[in-house]
C-alpha cells in the first residue's frame, strides 16, 4: 500500500472512529448515511442489503449470498443495486481495532432523474422504473 492511499485510509478510520465511540449502528446528519462500529466478532446474522454503498475501514466482514461467500477488508466496498438476502458475520475485529464502515443507502426511486440530469441517453431513460425491461 502507498503512503498516500496508506495516510487516506488512516484518516478514513480516525473520521469514523470519532463518530462511533461505541459498538453500533449510528446514523448521521446525513440521510441514508451509516456509520458502523463493532469490537467483538458476530455470531452469522440473516438479513437483506437495500441498495447502497458500503466502505470498509478498518476489520473483515463475510458476506454470503446463496452458495457464495465474500470477504471485505480494509479500503473495500460493496456496491448493490437491488434487495439481498444475505448472511453476514463480522471476522476481524478487536476492541483496540475494531471493524469500522460506513454505508449509504441508494434512494432507487430518485435514479432516473438523477440519470436524466447528466444528459446520458438510452432505451431506458424516461420511463418509470417499472418500465425498464428485466435483463435475463
Amino acid at each position: 500500500m502507498t503512503d498516500t492511499r496508506h495516510s487516506r485510509q488512516q484518516e478514513l478510520i480516525d473520521l469514523i472512529a470519532r463518530f462511533a465511540e461505541t459498538d453500533g449502528d449510528h446514523p448521521t446528519a446525513i440521510e441514508g448515511l451509516t456509520i458502523h462500529r463493532r469490537s467483538t466478532l458476530d455470531m452469522p446474522a440473516c438479513g437483506s442489503y437495500k441498495p447502497s454503498l458500503a466502505l470498509i475501514a478498518q476489520g473483515t466482514k463475510q458476506v454470503t449470498l446463496a452458495d457464495e461467500t465474500y470477504r471485505y477488508s480494509g479500503s473495500d466496498y460493496l456496491l448493490t443495486a437491488v434487495d439481498l438476502p444475505v448472511t453476514t458475520k463480522i471476522v476481524e475485529a478487536e476492541p483496540d481495532k475494531p471493524y469500522l464502515s460506513m454505508s449509504y443507502q441508494i434512494d432507487t426511486g430518485r435514479l432516473p432523474g438523477l440519470i436524466a440530469q447528466t444528459g446520458v441517453t438510452g432505451p431506458c431513460l424516461g420511463l418509470p422504473p417499472a418500465a425498464w425491461p428485466s435483463v435475463r
